[in-house]
């Protein structure tokens, strides 16, 4: 049974523009922290979607492959999880590098808002998922 109505294509775009909303709020933040980034704040917000959106799928489809590929008695969802904050230390680490502190100057900083900026990417996981599947993107069963 299919929540919501089903129309996967409004799914995907609920889901992308709850992450671009708060990708650009936190951006704002980054940029008002840092004091300077020759970037606008919109233009920061959908790097980090477009960044989180390629490379979540090139992660989805190379867990799925693997869990397809091999049997282990490991938690599937640790694996998943584990993977995943790998893959946002780099997405963030780039972000900041990027846009912030192409010198690396201000290692301490960067370190905690690449930390707050994975916390922050789970925490828009929870109304991203949910205006996902609320839209159709994802059936329930």
């Amino acid at each position: 049974m299919a929540a919501g109505f089903s129309n996967p294509a409004v799914g995907f775009a609920v889901f992308g523009a709850v992450k671009l909303a708060g990708y650009t709020a936190a951006a704002a933040l980054l940029r008002w922290s840092y004091g300077r980034s020759s970037a606008p704040v919109i233009v920061v917000g959908l790097a980090r979607t477009v960044l989180g959106v390629v490379l979540g799928i090139g992660f989805g489809l190379g867990m799925a492959a693997v869990a397809r590929r091999y049997d282990t008695h490991v938690n599937e969802l640790s694996f998943y999880i584990v993977g995943l904050i790998v893959l946002r230390i780099m997405e963030w680490s780039l972000i900041v590098w990027f846009f912030f502190d192409r010198e690396l100057a201000q290692k301490k900083k960067d370190m905690l808002f690449v930390a707050l900026g994975i916390l922050w990417s789970f925490f828009l996981d929870v109304p991203a998922i949910i205006g996902l599947i609320s839209t159709g993107g994802l059936s329930i069963c």
